[in-house]
C-alpha cells in the first residue's frame, strides 16, 4: 500500500528466519484537481478546465471514459483538458461524466473522477400587455388582456403571472382561476 518496512517469515526445514524487508513505491497515481458536480438548464452551454499532476512529475494523459451525449472532451496532452457541455431539451435529468488520467512512469498509474451533470428543463416566456379601448372615460371599463407565451425548449408548468392594476383603477373581474387582491391581479 506504499513506502514502509515488513518482516517476514521464511522456514526452510523447520528452521525459521526472520527478514526485515523494505520496500519503496517508485510510481504514485496521478492527483485531479479539484472537479465538482455541475447544474445546467436547457440550452446553458459550460466549459470546465480540467486538470490532473503526477506527485513525481511523470507526463500526465487525460480521457473520457463516460461522457453524456451532450458533451465532449479535449486532451490538452498537459495533465490538463477541456470539456464542455450543451445539453438540449431531450437531455433532462442526471448523467455522469468520468474522467481517466493515466502518468507514464513504470508502471503505468491511472486515476479516475466521476462527476454528476444534472439537466434542469429551461422555458423562455414572453409576456405581452393590451388594454381595450385605448382611451378611457372616467367611470368606463377597460379590459386589459395578459398573454403568455413559451418559446421553449422546454415546457413551462406551474406559470403564474401577476399584474398590478394602475392608480385610480378598481378591480372589477376577470377570467376564471385569477383574483385580485390589493390591486395586483393574479393568474
Amino acid at each position: 500500500k506504499g513506502d514502509g518496512q515488513d518482516t517476514i517469515l521464511i522456514r526452510n526445514s523447520g528452521e525459521s528466519v526472520f527478514v526485515i524487508a523494505t520496500v519503496r513505491i517508485s510510481n504514485h497515481a496521478p492527483v485531479f484537481e479539484p472537479l465538482n458536480d455541475l447544474t445546467l438548464r436547457v440550452g446553458e452551454s459550460r466549459e470546465l478546465n480540467v486538470g490532473a499532476t503526477d506527485p513525481e512529475t511523470n507526463a500526465v494523459s487525460l480521457s473520457a471514459a463516460v461522457l453524456p451525449q451532450f458533451a465532449d472532451f479535449t486532451d490538452h496532452e498537459d495533465g490538463s483538458g477541456l470539456l464542455r457541455f450543451n445539453p438540449g431539451a431531450n437531455d433532462v435529468g442526471t448523467h455522469r461524466a468520468t474522467l481517466v488520467a493515466v502518468d507514464d512512469g513504470e508502471p503505468n498509474l491511472g486515476a479516475s473522477r466521476t462527476i454528476l451533470i444534472t439537466v434542469f428543463p429551461a422555458a423562455d416566456l414572453a409576456i405581452q400587455k393590451g388594454a381595450s379601448p385605448d382611451i378611457v372615460r372616467p367611470g368606463s371599463n377597460v379590459v386589459y388582456t395578459l398573454s403568455v407565451t413559451n418559446n421553449g425548449p422546454s415546457v413551462a408548468d406551474g406559470v403564474v403571472v401577476t399584474d398590478t392594476l394602475p392608480s385610480g383603477v378598481t378591480f372589477v373581474s376577470a377570467s376564471t382561476g385569477c383574483k385580485a387582491t390589493g390591486g395586483v391581479v393574479t393568474c
